[in-house]
């Protein structure tokens, strides 16, 4: 697909919550996008009075007598696959929906191994949807292409590579001319803006780009 950056709120069609670290629950109980749910991340929803549209995994994490209560509203998804995560097995429920701009929460957390896993899944998928991550005010969203966005001046931008990346920037404090960077060796972390108008041309490679959150 033709990957794109996605900021706004009424931009995402669909929000996913992982069993991680859930912030912004405000927002979630806000939005008028459908709410996918990781099973495990289900209780954490149902315990704060929001009811996701789907509940997606293998179940067995679920308080089930706290979904009694919502039923009507929410649709089970059964997927007792092993091999897959619980991310992974919502990604691809949520491309049977036809979805592509996805929100997503709780992404990290709990075993440090879950996220890493997490990680993993995020690269196998950056051809098929849209991603951002959402945490404490910070968006990350992995990147196969050049892009050109607008953002705020002197903002904290930080390029990581997955696994490694060749770029070449315009409107950072310390830009990059076609430079590699790569996981244990050289990372762009903590990176500024020196104006509105950002250029980062990708010419190998792929990268996660974090920038503050716009909601």
């Amino acid at each position: 697909m033709n990957q794109k950056i996605i900021f706004c709120k009424s931009d995402f069609d669909a929000l996913l919550v992982l069993n991680g670290e859930i912030s912004h629950l405000d927002y979630i109980k806000e939005n008028s996008s459908k709410i996918y749910a990781a099973d495990g991340a289900a209780n954490v929803l149902l315990n704060n009075h929001v009811t996701p549209d789907f509940i997606i995994g293998d179940l067995d994490s679920l308080n089930k007598n706290k979904l009694v209560e919502k039923t009507k509203n929410i649709c089970l998804v059964e997927d007792k696959n092993q091999d897959l995560n619980d991310f992974e097995k919502a990604l691809r429920f949520i491309k049977s929906q036809n979805k592509s701009n996805i929100l997503i929460f709780g992404f990290q957390g709990g075993e440090l191994e879950h996220t890493l896993n997490n990680w993993s899944v995020l690269k196998k998928y950056i051809n098929e949807f849209n991603l951002t991550i959402l945490h404490n005010n910070r968006y990350a969203m992995p990147i196969n292409n050049s892009i050109e966005i607008d953002l705020k001046e002197n903002e904290l931008i930080s390029i990581i590579p997955q696994p490694t990346c060749i770029l070449k920037t315009d409107g950072l404090k310390w830009n990059l001319d076609r430079e590699r960077l790569e996981l244990g060796f050289r990372e762009g972390a903590r990176n500024l803006t020196t104006g509105t108008r950002i250029k980062i041309e990708l010419i190998e490679g792929e990268y996660l780009l974090f920038i503050d959150s716009r909601y």
